[in-house]
């Protein structure tokens, strides 16, 4: 038997596509088996995401996936910045990162930093 890694303190978010949602659905469910809390957020909830999402998050938008895309970036950054941060990790100084890539303004390489 496996050991399980995942907690009720951890909530993995998933972001759905209409049409990857019935595939990606067993999924979430695998998650929640393992202990983790489930928030999905969709366009359309399928039933299956309805019974196995802990919070769903319906959007309902007529607009077309692309742009429904640019529309959840942010509150997920959002969402990622507060977890970060309620766990005292400081965006500014992550863990790990040993080097930083910059890019020029024309997308050429410029240097390497140490940060």
């Amino acid at each position: 038997m496996a050991k399980n890694h995942c907690r009720y303190r951890y909530l993995i978010t998933f972001v759905l596509s209409d049409e990857a949602a019935q595939e990606e659905s067993p999924l979430i469910g695998e998650v929640k088996r393992i202990g983790a809390a489930t928030m999905v957020v969709c366009n359309r909830a399928i039933p299956e995401l309805r019974r196995k999402s802990d919070l769903l998050i319906v959007l309902g938008l007529a607009e077309p996936e692309f742009v429904r895309l640019a529309i959840t970036t942010i509150p997920a950054q959002l969402l990622g910045l507060t977890v970060g941060l309620c766990k005292g990790l400081n965006p500014d100084l992550p863990r790990n990162l040993t080097r930083a890539v910059v890019l020029a303004a024309n997308g050429e390489f410029a240097h390497r930093r140490a940060p």
